[in-house]
């Protein structure tokens, strides 16, 4: 399911494997999944780093408010593009596109509008990665285990979840004001929009 990096003597620093958009942790959490919380508390705009390493891109998922910074590295030793296209509706547009060359200093640009974005390598396809900037809530990204953890206050709230090939789901919580409560999200039907081969 996992994008596959081919081995080419032209680019002995790109090992072959996968490309790292599909990684699950050893209880199968999954990685790399964008939480959000519409709502109070707001986060404020932060930072969002992206790097290209050994021909991948890491993270492949972020999640951040309108406003933030996103910066690009490139620890490569050739010339990487990191073109950023903003998805609207089947359609992508393209907003930026920043090539940095090996040993420069990071590019940064400025993410002041919602909504999904796929960055994409155009001298190496199988490098990609997305970021998800929304207007206020709560952002969160799944860890290596597939967990996630968020102060909310009592009450009931929706929650989305999103992975660039496993698509959408919504979840309604209610958060008890005696205690935490906990949200299981079962990745092995689907969700909306998913880019998963059809079978």
């Amino acid at each position: 399911l996992d994008a596959e990096v081919q081995a080419d003597a032209r680019l002995p620093h790109c090992p072959a494997g996968p490309a790292g958009q599909l990684v699950l942790g050893d209880d199968r959490g999954l990685q790399g999944v964008l939480v959000h919380v519409p709502g109070a508390p707001f986060e404020e705009p932060g930072e969002v780093s992206i790097t290209a390493k050994a021909c991948r891109f890491a993270p492949t998922t972020s999640i951040v408010p309108t406003g933030s910074r996103l910066t690009v590295i490139n620890e490569d030793p050739l010339l990487q593009t990191f073109h950023l296209r903003r998805l609207d509706g089947l359609h992508e547009r393209s907003e930026q596109n920043l090539a940095v060359a090996p040993g420069s200093v990071p590019l940064h640009w400025t993410l002041d509008r919602a909504g999904r974005y796929r960055v994409v390598s155009i001298e190496r396809p199988w490098m990609q990665a997305w970021i998800e900037v929304v207007e206020g809530g709560t952002t969160l990204r799944s860890d290596a285990e597939g967990r996630f953890q968020a102060e909310l206050p009592p009450g009931d709230h929706e929650v989305t979840t999103w992975h660039p090939l496993l698509g959408l789901k919504r979840h309604g919580v209610t958060v008890p004001a005696d205690g935490p409560t906990s949200l299981y999200v079962d990745w092995s039907e689907p969700g909306q929009d998913a880019r998963l081969p059809k079978p």
